[in-house]
């Protein structure tokens, strides 16, 4: 029991460094610093809300609690206002690289839409998440964080429907493609490809299909075109993985910020490559 409470109280901060410190090795670029800065702010607060309890005298411990109670929350804010900022800039960088997008994207859905709904759904989600796990918030403050908790929830939700609307056209654009050039699918109907996400115990086989094979198969198609360039199936296996490892109790508060993160990247790679390739149909058929 000693050694789950040590997890408890240290998995948050340790978790919060480590991606602090993975944002200033690898996000070189501008939207970069709302991670660094983010992640930075996560790790003072988590950490000194847990340092402060082993030097104040238990005595003074109610006063720290009102006041840095308050300081936390704000922190919490500013931190996840800089997370999603980072996450809308990302967005915003994916989707003028290349310089010139496809217009065929909007075939599959709107990138946009589906970021600016987990910006919108992660600042009341990971507030309500965060105070919800301090032990010494009272009643009514834990019903806020609840309330905000289910806000966040269900706007994440939203955006997680969206993003299977999204994968469900994609392959729904695969299979037809492998179809109509004699290849043959791993996932015989976009119907199929989605529903068995829904399936207990066996959805977590069926991810590393949905998720981790979709790039096999719009590179199958890529390569009966003759087009250079390929998607990495990596990402979706990382995800897939993610998807299960969220589910572990503390671990999955973290692991699930850096789904945020892969998700949209993810999701980008695959409307952006199937449009590459439905372009290259309608050039076909105008030549």
């Amino acid at each position: 029991m000693e050694i789950i409470r040590f997890i408890e109280q240290w998995a948050y901060p340790c978790m919060s460094l480590v991606l602090f410190i993975f944002c200033i090795l690898k996000l070189k670029s501008n939207y970069g610093i709302y991670f660094i800065i983010g992640f930075g702010i996560e790790f003072f607060n988590s950490l000194l809300w847990r340092l402060v309890p082993m030097i104040i005298k238990s005595e003074a411990l109610s006063n720290f609690y009102d006041t840095y109670g308050r300081i936390g929350l704000f922190l919490s804010i500013i931190s996840y206002t800089l997370l999603i900022t980072g996450i809308i800039q990302l967005g915003n960088l994916l989707q003028i690289l290349p310089k010139h997008q496809n217009p065929s994207m909007k075939k599959f859905g709107n990138f946009m839409v589906y970021v600016i709904l987990l910006a919108i759904g992660i600042i009341p989600y990971l507030i309500g998440l965060t105070n919800l796990i301090e032990k010494n918030a009272s009643y009514s403050e834990q019903a806020s964080m609840l309330i905000f908790l289910i806000i966040g929830l269900i706007i994440l939700l939203i955006a997680q429907i969206y993003f299977l609307i999204i994968l469900h056209r994609v392959w729904q654009f695969s299979i037809n493609e492998s179809k109509r050039l004699n290849l043959v699918p791993t996932i015989k109907t976009p119907g199929q490809a989605i529903g068995y996400l829904f399936i207990p115990f066996y959805n977590f086989y069926w991810l590393f299909l949905a998720y981790g094979k979709i790039s096999g198969d719009l590179n199958a198609i890529a390569k009966v075109k003759n087009v250079p360039k390929c998607m990495s199936g990596g990402l979706g296996i990382t995800i897939s993985i993610l998807c299960i490892v969220n589910l572990i109790p503390f671990v999955g508060y973290f692991t699930s910020l850096i789904s945020l993160i892969l998700f949209p990247i993810f999701i980008y790679q695959l409307m952006n490559f199937g449009a590459s390739l439905e372009q290259m149909n309608n050039t076909t058929e105008n030549i």
